[in-house]
């Protein structure tokens, strides 16, 4: 079955996303003839980087490879044109809020003043969250070295290596 989204107001937009899966097989011993088993795994990649990456080292290891398409709500009308279930509406911005919620209660607990000591100060009983749900989601950057890191674990190099690449990069800051 073959749907195509079409925005049919200016409350939404059309939204694509790529997805690919992928079957990966590896030895798992012999069985009781001696013939080799496999553990056979399926993975769901989104397109990207992660993907091109594995069409180019193991193409044939790609089973499907599919373009899907949503409405995405711009405006608080849209998401009755988007989702025009009501009960499903609910889910969906529960879903959200749960998942905005966790990311705010992270952000509270991690966050450190100038000397590294937590800010946040526990009250007596629960926190109410409701102020702080209605903030916008306040994005850190990572620092240079946190990128390289983060590229450098990407790449699967080894713990080992990764805080030599580290250590030669802070060395290279400070003679700058």
């Amino acid at each position: 079955m073959s749907k195509t989204a079409v925005t049919i107001s200016p409350d939404v937009r059309p939204e694509v996303a790529t997805f690919a899966l992928q079957v990966e097989q590896t030895p798992d011993g012999t069985d009781a003839t001696g013939a080799p088993k496999f553990k056979t795994e399926f993975n769901v990649i989104t397109k990207g980087r992660d993907l091109d990456t594995i069409k180019e080292k193991s193409p044939d290891s790609i089973l499907i490879e599919q373009t899907f398409g949503y409405n995405k709500p711009t405006s608080p009308a849209g998401f009755a044109i988007a989702i025009p279930d009501p009960d499903e509406q609910v889910i969906i911005f529960n879903a959200g809020l749960a998942q905005r919620f966790r990311s705010k209660a992270t952000q509270l607990l991690k966050a450190v003043d100038s000397d590294g000591n937590p800010e946040f100060q526990p009250v007596e009983g629960t926190y109410d969250m409701q102020s702080v749900l209605n903030e916008p989601l306040q994005r850190r950057n990572l620092s240079p070295t946190e990128k390289l890191e983060r590229a450098l674990t990407a790449a699967g190099l080894s713990q080992d290596m990764i805080a030599s690449f580290l250590q030669q990069a802070a060395a290279q800051q400070k003679g700058n």
